[in-house]
């Protein structure tokens, strides 16, 4: 399954390739192509069966009207006393490919900074990154850890259109340019900025601010009011999507991992829109069915 979607991943549509003759790290979707972006899920896969199921996405997928953009941290289930169980990233990742699989050309993850095996990498004092690695190796063996890897390197790290730009932590910090950021392979500082940077706040003082935004638009040659849009950074524990998030104007947060609520956002027309959907036990229903 992981060798089938990682070959599917290396041909993906919508990526210019970079200097070396790589994808590159930008995912460009044409206007006609209709984006459904879903935050860090966490391990829920009920979550994103949810939201696959509601207002014709699924039926959309099929007739290659839209595209599934996941923006990383699928796994790592953050529910408390869960922070060392690797089962259930296994199962959401195991979704995804076989997403992969069905719609080849209507499914992005863009990394996160969960999707890795840095021995750095943990939460709370446990390092998910090296617990994550052992539990392939494992449940699934040397070879399967070694493509999941391989899956990491091939993915990208933003998506965009005239209508929105997305990646999972927020926009970098550093000056950069479009051609760096399609290149992003030889600049590791970016690769870190776009998976771990935060909107500042009090307690964040260096993070990125409405400069930031303003520049990442600026890049992509997109409109002053294109929406940016980011996971990473839930702003509280009682919703799943934030508007105006540090006070900047088009900008969001959302957040797939809550046990309540899923929050996404989609086009509609040529305009993103915010959405939340109630989470349902769907995998219980799944399993019996197929009994």
């Amino acid at each position: 399954l992981i060798q089938r979607a990682n070959a599917l991943t290396a041909k993906d549509p919508y990526r210019e390739k970079d200097s070396k003759g790589r994808l590159g790290g930008v995912v460009e979707l044409p206007s006609g192509v209709i984006p459904l972006l879903v935050g860090d899920l966490h391990a829920k896969a009920d979550n994103l069966l949810v939201v696959l199921s509601q207002s014709c996405f699924l039926k959309a997928l099929k007739k290659g009207t839209a595209v599934l953009i996941i923006l990383g941290d699928a796994v790592h289930c953050e529910d408390d006393g869960k922070l060392e169980e690797m089962e259930s990233s296994m199962l959401i990742m195991d979704l995804i490919f076989h997403l992969k699989l069905h719609f080849p050309k209507q499914v992005f993850y863009l990394r996160g900074n969960h999707d890795c095996y840095s021995i750095d990498f943990g939460k709370q004092g446990i390092p998910q990154g090296l617990l994550w690695k052992k539990a392939l190796v494992k449940t699934r063996g040397k070879a399967y850890k070694d493509e999941m890897e391989r899956f990491y390197e091939l993915i990208p790290y933003i998506a965009y259109s005239k209508n929105f730009i997305a990646c999972h932590a927020g926009p970098p910090t550093s000056s950069t340019s479009k051609k760096q950021l399609i290149n992003i392979r030889d600049y590791p500082k970016l690769m870190h900025e776009l998976t771990n940077n935060r909107v500042r706040r009090p307690n964040s003082p260096s993070g990125y601010f409405k400069k930031e935004v303003k520049k990442f638009r600026k890049y992509f040659d997109l409109a002053a009011d294109t929406p940016v849009i980011v996971g990473h950074t839930p702003i509280s524990c009682s919703d799943t999507l934030w508007e105006r998030v540090g006070k900047i104007d088009n900008h969001y947060v959302i957040s797939g991992c809550y046990d309540e609520w899923v929050g996404v956002m989609a086009q509609v027309g040529n305009r993103i829109y915010p959405f939340r959907y109630q989470v349902e036990p769907l995998i219980p229903l799944i399993n019996k069915i197929n009994k």
